[in-house]
């Protein structure tokens, strides 16, 4: 009888050389969708975005406030706009109200203001709490142009130190009247805004910082 030889036949590979043409589809419907987005919008909110994009951020979801507004509430202005014996400035159209306390309220390497100090900056919490979740209070401590050179507080090294923890005592005080810390922001600026041992405040709206 005749030799028959038997060949196994490979399993079969499927053809799909023409897969990653799905996949570059999708990709490319992506892409356009993108920028139909991105063109559809005004040119303020496609700046921001593009600055996220370009510092590594992500991109927001949405520019609307909590609040539903990007300015600070017509009742914090009233408020601010009948303090007495501080000097307010709204130098500029950012929605930013500078509340600022006389010179010198500090004495030398002091921390903490004293009760009267005390006492005007509870009365200007208290008028603002009922606005205390749509607005962002940062406080900035300020000093004269005397360097410390000798502390007993290893952590105070320069005026910087000095007027950062000015601020936090401050800021302190806020916290202690309920406002949210998250809210809060404390800075310290040395002899470099105002030359002064003093305390300045600044409002904005609450996304705005």
């Amino acid at each position: 009888k005749p030799r028959v030889e038997r060949f196994e036949v490979a399993d079969a590979i499927p053809d799909d050389s023409h897969s990653w043409a799905v996949s570059y589809a999708d990709f490319l419907m992506v892409l356009l969708s993108f920028f139909v987005i991105f063109f559809s919008i005004d040119g303020d909110k496609k700046e921001k975005i593009f600055n996220r994009l370009i510092a590594g951020q992500p991109a927001p979801t949405s520019d609307v406030k909590p609040n539903g507004s990007d300015k600070i509430p017509a009742g914090v202005t009233a408020v601010v706009s009948g303090i007495e014996g501080l000097f307010v400035s709204r130098p500029d159209e950012r929605q930013k109200i500078y509340i600022y306390f006389e010179d010198n309220i500090y004495a030398p390497g002091q921390l903490d203001l004293n009760a009267e100090q005390i006492g005007k900056l509870k009365g200007i919490l208290s008028q603002l709490e009922p606005y205390m979740k749509e607005i962002n209070i940062t406080f900035i401590g300020h000093t004269d142009n005397t360097t410390v050179s000798v502390s007993r507080n290893r952590f105070i090294n320069d005026n910087f130190d000095l007027s950062s923890l000015r601020a936090t005592k401050a800021l302190q005080q806020a916290v202690k009247a309920g406002f949210n810390p998250e809210q809060m922001f404390a800075k310290g600026v040395a002899e470099h805004a105002r030359g002064s041992r003093t305390l300045s405040l600044v409002i904005s709206p609450s996304e705005d910082e």
